[in-house]
């Protein structure tokens, strides 16, 4: 690698872990990226001169709206994301809930947009936020479609962060056998317990899973719902598969 390939990687690296968890200070820059400290704090100041990152009074970096808006200027250019928007709303209108969709996202899902209802008690979503795919519902729906070889790298992410078991894999076979089988999954979120979720691919031309829509629902209000909010998802999912051209694939490779 010359030393500019590795001065671009270096930036970019530093970029990306401040976008994830910043604000950081320089030592949390250091460990997160893997750059000793002189390094870090010299591609700091050079991002802070074109205007991409800023020190904040408290001596900790973060990126600026200039990251914000370049993501929004990505968000807008995926097709996919763009026609999402009135099924989101439309799921919103009629079910009073949070509503998102979520991409495929390098081996992850994330969430790309969302609608929000005006209930102050609501599920609230970060825009932008990358989940493992055994992590929430949009994620295990995609997963059921992907290959054997993603989904042994989805169960090796996950034992990773201790949120599944090697004995758990056979569970989580079925249970992707059966979201194949009946189009969507509901339960329980892993990492939000206290709320319900429900979601359905979206699939493209070649029938790959690029996405999911999705409705998250307090537990407290799901009560007499679950099956409206089950029949609102997959209805707004094979429309938007439909408007994009897509189609509803066969079992995924095996190979």
């Amino acid at each position: 690698m010359s030393v500019a390939e590795g001065a671009i990687v270096r930036t970019l690296r530093v970029l990306r872990v401040l976008c994830e968890n910043g604000p950081l200070t320089l030592k949390g820059v250091s460990e997160q990226t893997g750059l000793v400290s002189p390094t870090a704090l010299r591609t700091l100041r050079l991002m802070a001169e074109e205007g991409f990152v800023v020190q904040q009074p408290d001596r900790t970096w973060r990126a600026t709206m200039i990251m914000w808006r370049l993501g929004c200027l990505v968000n807008a250019s995926l097709g996919d994301v763009q026609l999402a928007g009135q099924y989101m709303d439309r799921l919103q209108r009629e079910l009073h809930e949070t509503t998102v969709y979520a991409v495929l996202d390098e081996g992850a899902v994330t969430y790309a947009a969302h609608s929000e209802p005006q209930s102050p008690v609501r599920a609230h979503v970060r825009p932008g936020s990358r989940h493992g795919l055994l992590s929430v519902a949009t994620g295990k729906v995609i997963l059921a479609w992907l290959d054997h070889q993603q989904l042994h790298q989805a169960v090796a992410e996950a034992q990773t962060e201790n949120a599944v078991q090697p004995e758990d894999v056979r569970d989580i076979e079925t249970l992707l056998s059966q979201i194949r089988r009946q189009g969507y999954y509901s339960g329980p979120g892993l990492h939000w317990p206290d709320l319900w979720g429900v979601a359905a691919p979206v699939f493209n031309t070649t029938g790959q899973p690029v996405g999911a829509l999705g409705v998250s629902i307090p537990v407290s209000r799901i009560t007499k719902r679950e099956q409206a909010a089950i029949e609102a998802v997959v209805r707004e999912a094979t429309a938007l598969t439909r408007e994009m051209g897509g189609r509803w694939p066969g079992p995924p490779n095996s190979a």
